[in-house]
């Protein structure tokens, strides 16, 4: 096929894709998330953003069509059920003494929209762990992640129990090793096949951030009753932070990975770990748009918090002590 030709079926793929996604919010702006017209046009959109991926990467990469992809046909409606989930727990908080029908109604609203955030998050579940694996085939590169699937992170690939078993700390070592491996694509023009392995990688990096997302939504919403993020043993996270740690060891320039990071170090209360990967998500060489916004937020909540006791001189009350410190110095 002529080279005209090729990327003239990439233009017009990309847009059909991107009219669909159009249809499809439109269509979420008067259709329950998992009423079938809904579903429909989620899986069309799916589908031909999956096909430009596969078919037309380098285009696809330049569109972000990762990105627009999670965030129209599974984050929206995350979010949507997210959101009913937290107004029917309002209405559950209300005193007793209020009336029953209605703390009835909210019950039965929490118990759906609970089931429909779970079919989303399977949903997206199976379609990214499907992706990794066809994106490596299609580009012929193997990023060696092992096999991925649900329910995580019992039946996940050894890869990932590796980085369960051994921490976050072992991940941030096997990152600078790649780092160390990849500096070859700063030394002068890289050649194709390097490039389709780096546009693997990146893929691939993307999709272990939403899986990351997907695991992390599955905790804090484990069951019905709304729980505070802080509530959960530390290790909960546990899976989350294996597929961000890998998805940062595949594209070490990325922020997004430490964002996340930093997402779950504020769950578990850890400010300096938290203002660490803020930090590194900032100052990336493809920094996360929102981590400066978040690492303000951060430094807020620190400057908030009362000033350090002279008992604090030393362990971690002088580490949280000094991160305090930094935030006031951040926000001023």
């Amino acid at each position: 096929m002529p080279a005209g030709a090729g990327d003239a079926g990439a233009s017009a793929l990309l847009g059909q894709a991107e009219a669909a996604a159009e249809r499809l919010v439109a269509t979420m702006r008067t259709k329950r998330p998992l009423d079938p017209a809904v579903v429909e046009a989620c899986a069309e959109v799916r589908e031909r953003f999956r096909e430009l991926l596969l078919e037309h990467h380098e285009l696809a990469a330049r569109k972000r069509v990762e990105r627009t992809l999670w965030l129209t046909v599974f984050h929206k409606r995350i979010e949507a059920f997210r959101h009913k989930m937290r107004s029917a727990s309002a209405a559950l908080a209300v005193p007793r003494a209020a009336d029953a029908k209605v703390r009835q109604q909210a019950a039965e609203s929490a118990q759906r929209a609970h089931a429909g955030l779970h079919r989303v998050l399977d949903e997206a579940l199976t379609f990214y762990e499907k992706l990794i694996v066809d994106l490596q085939h299609r580009l012929g590169v193997d990023c060696g992640l092992g096999p991925l699937s649900a329910p995580l992170p019992d039946s996940a690939g050894a890869r990932v129990r590796q980085f369960c078993a051994k921490g976050v700390a072992a991940a941030d070592a096997l990152v600078l090793s790649f780092m160390s491996a990849a500096s070859y694509l700063d030394a002068g023009a890289p050649s194709a096949r390097e490039r389709r392995a780096a546009a693997a990688r990146a893929s691939c990096a993307a999709c272990l951030i939403y899986l990351g997302d997907v695991s992390r939504y599955r905790v804090l919403h484990a069951s019905v009753e709304a729980t505070s993020a802080s509530a959960h043993a530390h290790g909960a996270w546990a899976a989350a932070e294996a597929l961000y740690a890998q998805a940062q060891a595949l594209a070490p320039k990325l922020g997004n990975p430490h964002n996340q990071l930093a997402v779950i170090a504020t769950y578990k209360a850890d400010d300096s770990e938290a203002m660490w990967r803020y930090f590194r998500a900032v100052w990336a060489p493809t920094p996360f748009p929102n981590a400066r916004d978040n690492l303000g937020v951060l430094c807020t909540r620190l400057l908030e918090t009362p000033p350090p006791r002279e008992a604090e001189t030393s362990g971690p009350d002088a580490e949280r002590a000094f991160w305090r410190e930094a935030g006031h110095l951040l926000a001023v």
